[in-house]
């Protein structure tokens, strides 16, 4: 079925997924708008958009789905005119976390709005092809029981779209998920960054580092000082836990404790091969095969379907 997408911020996931779907079987109509005309053209110039429009508000009346990449000041600002003329029951994906404030404040001020979280989770290997980015990853959706029918399975849909895998989740532990995998990491490259800035060979080392501080550092930058401020509560004991790994493998160091640092370090190995294993085979792959008990969960109800492949409900 054809569907309208509005994309209300057109950051690079957004882009990338932009791409996506136009590569989909049965391509959506796809509409863009961001306060940055830079980022603006230079998306509809990578084949993320059919067009840019020049008023959100009145491109969102008939957009069947609108996804809001934006700041969390930028979407409180846009959010009571976008929402002021939608019918009930349309769909609006929130996809830049965290969420909890943002989606806990326009709840309480249009209680009557459909508004869901949606982080998507690109596939583990970077394809050549960007338009590739989310097939085989997965979607998380954050939505509360209530949330009708017809908008749960126009995610479900957009899912199917990128040949990605759902799974439902908490508001909370959406931003949780954040605060691990894209926050912690740029707060850890930003720190190699800084270490290494601060080397009085920095020069040399400019010239000469390679191999594992490059992809070690690509986070750097991927996330502004607001964002981490407002998701502290999560991210602190995930940063207070990092520094205590950190500090258990300086401690085995400093002891010339051979076995032990290499106990820890082939139990990270191993971490990393099982989550790349875990990835690989698939949620419902996963799922059957650690025995986990299927169950008819809020969204099973929801979208009239059997057993769902996530726990959540």
């Amino acid at each position: 079925m054809p569907l309208n997408l509005l994309f209300l911020g057109l950051d690079d996931p957004m882009v990338a997924l932009g791409q996506a779907l136009g590569q989909s079987e049965v391509p959506p109509t796809r509409l863009g708008f961001d306060p940055d005309t830079a980022l603006a053209q230079a998306a509809l110039a990578a084949g993320a958009l059919d067009r840019l429009v020049p008023d959100p508000t009145a491109a969102a009346q008939t957009a069947d789905l609108m996804l809001l990449s934006l700041p969390a000041q930028v979407t409180r600002r846009l959010l009571p005119t976008l929402l002021a003329g939608l019918p009930a029951g349309h769909p609006v994906l929130l996809t830049r976390p965290p969420l909890r404030a943002t989606l806990a404040w326009a709840r309480e001020q249009w209680p009557e709005a459909t508004l869901l979280g949606a982080l998507p989770i690109p596939a583990l290997e970077e394809p050549p092809d960007p338009s590739r980015r989310y097939h085989g990853g997965v979607l998380a959706i954050a939505a509360p029981p209530g949330t009708p029918k017809q908008a749960a399975a126009q995610a479900v849909d957009l899912a199917r779209r990128l040949g990605a895998e759902v799974f439902f989740l908490e508001t909370g532990e959406l931003d949780s998920l954040h605060a691990l995998t894209r926050q912690v990491p740029a707060l850890l490259a930003s720190a190699l960054l800084r270490l290494l800035a601060a080397a009085p060979n920095r020069r040399d080392i400019e010239h000469l580092a390679g191999g594992p501080l490059g992809p070690a550092t690509e986070a750097a930058g991927l996330v502004a000082a607001a964002e981490l401020v407002e998701n502290r509560d999560l991210l602190a004991p995930r940063l207070r836990a990092l520094a205590a790994e950190i500090a258990e493998a300086l401690r085995l160091l400093e002891a010339g404790d051979n076995d032990g640092l290499a106990a820890y370090l082939a139990e990270a190995t191993q971490a990393r091969q099982a989550w790349h294993h875990a990835r690989a085979r698939g949620l419902a792959a996963e799922r059957q095969s650690s025995g986990t008990p299927p169950r008819r969960t809020f969204w099973d109800s929801l979208l009239g379907r059997g057993p769902w492949h996530s726990e959540e409900g």
